[in-house]
């Protein structure tokens, strides 16, 4: 992966995590029901501060797009906290507390901690060519 798409990958990352979050805190039920997830959330306090974090995890991944190597401690910390997302909402579909179809969004942090990990792995090339 080049540095300058990795720095699009987050740039997308971080739209991606804005539009999810700005759903879940102003039209939750809408937002859930385009994916056909039921039950839907009937807690809006939590639902409002997940969406708080995801947005806040956004602003991390803006903050890498416009400087990859000074923020490498976010990527680390977003690696594992999009896959927890993803484990804990495979944990839900499999007790049967909400449908299958909430994986389609859950799979898309799966596929980002995927594609950071990726980004974070090639930028030890990128250094090592900068100083040759």
């Amino acid at each position: 992966m080049t540095h300058e798409s990795a720095k699009k990958l987050f740039l997308i990352g971080a739209i991606f995590n804005w539009i999810v979050s700005l759903g879940l805190f102003f039209i939750p039920g809408e937002f859930l029901s385009l994916f056909f997830v039921a039950p839907l959330p009937e807690q809006s306090l939590w639902v409002q501060q997940f969406a708080g974090l995801v947005f806040m995890f956004g602003v991390g991944y803006y903050w890498v797009s416009r400087d990859f190597h000074s923020n490498q401690a976010i990527i680390r910390m977003a690696i594992p906290g999009k896959l927890g997302v993803t484990a804990i909402a495979l944990l839900n579909v499999i007790s049967g507390d909400i449908s299958w179809q909430f994986m389609i969004p859950a799979s898309a942090d799966a596929i980002f901690a995927i594609l950071f990990l990726v980004a974070l792995r090639s930028a030890s090339g990128w250094q090592s060519s900068a100083t040759a």
